[in-house]
């Protein structure tokens, strides 16, 4: 069961050095020689103020029929305070021919730092000590009154909070990276290809009004895309080895030669055959087109 939440000094209450303190006991009845009761202080202490360990109880007998064994502490430390489990074990040696009250007595802590030193007081704990076989219950004896379960103690919720929201950042980040690497990086590299490139300039020419001059920008967009594909300046003499290292294009043969035959008589030879009209730039973004989309099943 608990015994907890203590009315501290008021030298305590003026000063907030005290955050908590709670104590932990056993029931109060059905004791009998031999057996030990635990008592769990728990301190919690602003800083700089610490636990003095030489006001704890010293191990040994406290009275004829009750023993201390010596006093087990555990400190943990935080930012803005140090808090003690100071844990207490008695053990009962007196014999008892009737059903009786006993005590612990009252504990003297005290809490300091390196210019000032508080007290701090557990008060007295009574307890009902039983013989092993009572003949009968004596009315004047003061009985403690029974006491609910003690309910689970409380966990500190904000560490497990604060990892929690540490674990699921670092998670939603992985996840972001592995998204970006099997999605994000290929498509940003689609869109660097040289032929993605090429069709997105292509369209924006299309969009304007036809001349001979969009004509040859129109040309020379598609012909750097060549260029970039194969790794150097790309000539129709060049074609065949293009197609053995680049497979894939193979199936524009035509196509493609047609266009170097085309680029030839518009930049070196004079005109011959009909002249490029709005049909024609829209012949080079068809063969753009598909070949973005050779580009991409080869990727």
């Amino acid at each position: 069961m608990l015994w907890l939440v203590w009315a501290l000094s008021p030298s305590l209450a003026a000063e907030p050095v005290v955050k908590r303190l709670e104590v932990t006991t056993p029931r109060a009845f059905g004791y009998v020689i031999g057996d030990t009761l635990q008592h769990r202080v728990s301190l919690e202490l602003e800083r700089p103020y610490r636990l003095d360990e030489a006001s704890l109880p010293e191990a040994g007998m406290l009275s004829p029929g009750l023993e201390l064994r010596a006093p087990v502490v555990r400190v943990r430390h935080s930012r803005e305070s140090t808090r003690y489990e100071i844990l207490l074990t008695y053990q009962i040696f007196q014999f008892a021919e009737r059903l009786q009250s006993l005590a612990i007595p009252t504990l003297h802590l005290r809490v300091r730092t390196e210019v000032a030193s508080l007290p701090v007081t557990v008060p007295e704990w009574r307890f009902s000590l039983a013989p092993l076989a009572p003949r009968r219950i004596e009315a004047s004896v003061a009985l403690p009154e029974l006491r609910p379960e003690r309910p689970p103690p409380r966990m500190p919720e904000r560490p497990h909070v604060e990892r929690l929201i540490a674990l699921g950042a670092g998670l939603s980040l992985a996840l972001l990276y592995l998204a970006y690497a099997y999605w994000g990086m290929p498509l940003v590299a689609q869109r660097k290809r040289p032929f993605a490139r090429a069709f997105r300039e292509l369209r924006r020419l299309e969009g304007k009004p036809f001349s001979e001059a969009l004509y040859l920008d129109a040309l020379r967009i598609l012909h750097r895309a060549f260029d970039r594909t194969a790794g150097r300046t790309l000539f129709a003499e060049h074609l065949d080895r293009f197609f053995v290292r680049h497979p894939d294009f193979a199936t524009l043969r035509l196509s493609i030669e047609a266009l170097f035959v085309r680029s030839r008589q518009a930049f070196f030879q004079s005109r011959q055959g009909p002249a490029a009209d709005a049909e024609s730039l829209r012949e080079l973004v068809a063969l753009c087109r598909r070949c973005r989309a050779l580009e991409r099943g080869a990727a």
